[in-house]
């Protein structure tokens, strides 16, 4: 007969039981939806952690080494895509001659060194920066313990300069696991692992300076920022926590200045290397809406307490957007239950969201909230390209001034093209341009709408542009240096 005591903790491990099996039910149909993941989570392996209690780098660097790989390649062509100007990676210091290439001819190094890498299944599947392996004939894989495979890219993406490569070794091989991002804290102490300037292997120590830098490489930027030496040949490579757990793909480092090395999260990774190794691709969701930052005074004509959401100022016909009714001069406020805040933070969440799925988006119009219901298309690569004309070198995002965007704006006339969103550090940005802005005239030459807008600046050939811009019923000039 059981007392009373006890019937309360059998009844008490019963129910956690139950909750248990039904929060691995609901981890289980996560996982299928966004892809299974086929490397290690760190959180599974505790002897690690008993072991790094001496907080020693000697045993850390003697655990992880054997999982870490220098990636050759015999032929390289174009340089890293999403490094800025002022980055180097092993392409931009060949193409341009660099004192790098010359002097490493002279003492024996492989010129064809590309970067470095981690394997992440112990099958053979190994993680790199996308441009590290790009435009290349052949790939080789150097082991810890000197054996090397010639390597296939399973799946790449640029947007976020992922790569994951197969190697065919004979037996299991040692594997990387891989931590949570998310959890790195400012302060942090971390390791680079990698082969730079040809020195396979080579650690280096710091740490995490800063997290969620915007470079202006892609929309999707969220780098890790870390004083541990980064340098060419160590793109690809991991960065490591004191657990030993990757937290970081090392991807660039700024040449002017010192102790400034970026590393992608490893969380971004893990959402798109299930893709890589299943379609060899990335699929993002497509909205199909040109977007703008909420500014103070928008916020106030349309009844806000505070600038919040981004406003559509135009949209693509049959695309998911326009079939789910979302109209010029809606502020889109949440998406898929998550708050949006600004333009990036919206392009980050409908591209990591699941294609061809219906999701709830909240918007204001006319003052009242309302909700709908969009099914995401696929971002297609001819969209990209067509994004990218104004955009490129110039940190501009345009878009033409439609009805309703005149109507939200206070606008009196549709002569111009609307700033829907600035890079913060490029030139548009130090030239003072706002999301919200009108530009007017390009280089004294009115300009009417985005096809005027292109031709007048491919017309330019000065090294400055000079922008009439209108502000809040105000005209300023503005110069923009390519």
């Amino acid at each position: 007969m059981f007392s009373r005591r006890m019937r309360c903790i059998v009844r008490l491990s019963i129910a956690g039981g139950v909750i248990c099996a039904l929060l691995m039910l609901w981890m289980s149909g996560y996982s299928e939806a966004r892809g299974k993941a086929f490397w290690v989570e760190g959180k599974n392996y505790s002897k690690v952690d008993t072991d790094i209690k001496l907080n020693t780098f000697v045993i850390l660097a003697k655990k992880i080494k054997p999982a870490v790989v220098n990636i050759s390649v015999t032929k390289a062509s174009a340089s890293h895509p999403l490094a800025p100007r002022g980055f180097l990676d092993p392409f931009r210091e060949k193409e341009r001659g660099g004192r790098f290439f010359e002097k490493r001819k002279h003492r024996g190094f492989p010129p064809d060194s590309a970067g470095s890498g981690f394997i992440v299944n112990k099958k053979g599947y190994v993680v790199t920066n996308q441009h590290v392996v790009e435009n290349t004939e052949k790939i080789v894989v150097k082991l810890s313990n000197g054996k090397e495979y010639e390597a296939k890219i399973i799946g790449e993406d640029s947007k976020t300069d992922i790569a994951l490569l197969k190697i065919e070794a004979n037996g299991d091989l040692p594997v990387a696991m891989l931590g949570d991002s998310d959890k790195l804290q400012i302060g942090e102490w971390v390791i680079a692992i990698g082969n730079p300037f040809g020195f396979e292997h080579s650690i280096t120590v710091g740490i995490v300076s800063a997290k969620g830098r915007f470079l202006g490489a892609s929309p999707y930027d969220d780098f890790i920022q870390t004083d541990a030496a980064i340098n060419p040949g160590n793109s690809g490579g991991p960065l490591f926590n004191m657990r030993g757990f990757v937290v970081g793909i090392n991807t660039a480092v700024i040449s002017e200045g010192q102790g400034l090395g970026f590393a992608i999260p490893v969380n971004i990774a893990k959402n798109i290397l299930p893709q890589l190794k299943e379609k060899g691709e990335y699929a993002r969701g497509w909205l199909g809406v040109s977007i703008a930052n909420i500014t103070e005074e928008m916020a106030k004509e349309k009844g806000m307490d505070r600038p919040r959401g981004v406003m559509v100022s135009g949209v693509m016909e049959d695309n998911p957007a326009h079939k789910a009714g979302i109209m010029d001069g809606d502020v889109i406020i949440r998406f898929g239950g998550k708050e949006v805040n600004d333009v990036r933070e919206l392009q980050k969440i409908v591209a990591d969201s699941l294609i061809e799925q219906e999701v709830e988006v909240s918007i204001i119009r006319e003052g009242k909230e309302q909700k709908l219901k969009v099914v995401l298309g696929k971002m297609s690569e001819r969209v990209i390209a067509l994004a990218r004309e104004v955009e490129e070198g110039l940190g501009l995002s345009l878009s033409d001034i439609t009805p309703r965007v005149m109507e939200n704006l206070k606008l009196e006339d549709d002569h111009g093209v609307l700033v829907a969103d600035v890079e913060p550090g490029s030139s548009a940005a130090k030239a003072g341009l706002r999301s919200g802005d009108v530009i007017k005239e390009v280089n004294k030459k009115q300009v009417r709408d985005l096809k005027e807008f292109r031709e007048a600046m491919k017309k330019s050939k000065k090294e400055s542009f000079l922008f009439l811009v209108e502000r809040q019923d105000e005209a300023r000039y503005l110069v923009l240096k390519k």
